[in-house]
């Protein structure tokens, strides 16, 4: 077996050293005639994980190199580790919608992780004034967010700068708060005016929504992300246990959020 793989005898030898020397040179396992292992030449070095540290994140380990990298370019956000060596062998090239959607997961199964450890995320606004990224959050035990922040630290996370995360979806608009905002936006962004016209399952029904795109609303202030397949990025109160100021996270992901309401923008990361 190579890589969980079955590819069968590649040799017969009567001299066990012969068989080693064969064994090493291919990666492989030696077996006796009553099929007892006695050597083994397969060594896993190769990690696919999300970061070097993060082993609890593991998805796969590999002898074979390459076939670690099929996995990291099957599942966005992952890179392949020499764990011998204790550095990053591959990162896979994702382009901008990839990596804002691969940011969106990352931050929940961490928001996910931190509940289960019994820390306590809440949503809040005005009245308190979050860290900028999610690790600053977290390093400063400021445990609070809320629809824009949660997807300003899924923009930021996934490389676009601060400059182009000052705005939020307002009642019909986009509030933007300083006068660049805007620019620095649109350098990243396409920004789509559906004006109401359509609600959020039938822009995903027609087609018209995309996997990645972050949406505002017409009725009520509010900014979340669509990932896809019927599946919601929201930071606001889709997936609190209460409503209001101080209601508790669950998670940031889930079933499709706001599906019957009417949409302002859509934001559309581009490239």
């Amino acid at each position: 077996y190579v890589d969980g793989k079955y590819i069968g005898q590649t040799g017969a030898y009567a001299v066990k050293a012969n068989a080693i020397a064969a064994a090493e040179k291919e990666g492989l396992n030696v077996y006796n005639q009553a099929g007892a292992l006695v050597y083994t030449g397969l060594k896993e070095k190769y990690a696919v994980q999300r970061r070097l540290s993060e082993t609890k994140y593991r998805i796969g380990l590999f002898s074979n190199l390459d076939n670690a990298k099929r996995m990291a370019n099957e599942n966005w956000g992952f890179r392949v580790y020499d764990m011998d060596a204790r550095k990053l062998v591959y990162k896979p090239k994702l382009n901008r919608v990839q990596k804002f959607l691969a940011a969106c997961v990352r931050l929940n199964q961490w928001l996910v992780d931190d509940i289960a450890e019994g820390k306590d995320w809440r949503y809040y606004n005005s009245k308190y004034v979050s860290e900028s990224t999610f690790w600053k959050t977290r390093k400063a035990n400021k445990l609070y967010t809320n629809c824009m922040g949660g997807v300003s630290f899924a923009l930021k996370e996934s490389g676009i700068p601060a400059s182009a995360c000052s705005w939020y979806g307002a009642k019909g608009f986009i509030r933007f708060l300083n006068d660049h905002a805007e620019a620095d936006l649109r350098k990243y962004a396409d920004i789509i005016e559906i004006g109401g016209r359509k609600t959020v399952r039938q822009l995903v029904d027609d087609g018209t929504l995309c996997p990645g795109d972050i949406l505002t609303f017409m009725t009520f202030n509010h900014t979340c992300a669509y990932l896809g397949n019927g599946i919601s990025y929201d930071t606001g109160h889709a997936y609190c246990t209460e409503k209001g100021e101080g209601a508790h996270f669950v998670k940031w992901i889930g079933p499709l959020s706001w599906s019957a309401s009417k949409v302002g923008y859509i934001i559309r990361l581009k490239g």
